[in-house]
């Protein structure tokens, strides 16, 4: 799939979204759009390779994550949005020459409003979606395969009105971005990350 028709297929999957919610309460400024940055920490991975003792491939950080989302607000407490974001990590490992390894996705989010106490909202986020992971390597040969398929999210936050259509987001998520070959075992392992972030949010 061809990313111009990924991303079509997102868009038109929210507008679908957007339509099905319309009977919903009436809410002003019920579309909110937000930016995000913030950092993410791979789990390393752990393998035995031929000799007797495993390998441990650390995924580290290296510079932000970036993001946007637009959604819809179905209801005083519940929100769906899209979310495109793209995040980069190195890979460092006895087999493999140090290379980055580039994350896009894009989810499809639901999250709940837990409670309001003053200017915070606190809140839960579920999502699923699709990644792309990306090696690269200067060298000849990479030590992960690239791949592209289901990526899922869980997460908790909160946002802090600034004014009647503006907010901060801050927010936790522990994402699976699916399983690559590990090119050197011929077998797969799951890529998985805790990213924090910070963001700005307005409705319109």
């Amino acid at each position: 799939m061809s990313t111009k028709t990924f991303l079509r297929t997102v868009f038109i999957a929210w507008l679908l979204s957007c339509s099905l919610l319309a009977h919903a309460h009436i809410i002003h400024n019920r579309y909110f759009a937000k930016v995000h940055a913030g950092e993410s920490f791979f789990h390393s991975l752990t393998f035995q390779n031929s000799s007797t003792s495993p390998t441990k491939v650390h995924l580290g950080r290296k510079g932000v994550t970036l993001g946007v989302s637009a959604g819809y607000i179905a209801y005083p407490d519940t929100r769906v949005s899209i979310e495109l974001s793209s995040r980069m990590c190195t890979v460092d490992s006895s087999e493999t020459s140090v290379e980055k390894l580039v994350t896009r996705a894009a989810f499809a989010n639901v999250s709940y409003d837990v409670l309001k106490t003053g200017t915070a909202t606190p809140y839960i986020l579920a999502g699923a979606g699709y990644a792309q992971l990306t090696p690269k390597n200067n060298s000849a040969t990479s030590f992960i395969t690239k791949h592209a398929g289901v990526a899922l999210l869980c997460g908790v936050g909160s946002r802090f009105a600034i004014s009647n259509t503006s907010s901060i987001d801050i927010s936790y998520k522990y994402i699976y971005f699916g399983r690559p070959e590990i090119k050197s075992q011929g077998a797969k392992k799951r890529i998985l990350a805790h990213e924090g972030s910070i963001g700005f949010v307005t409705r319109f």
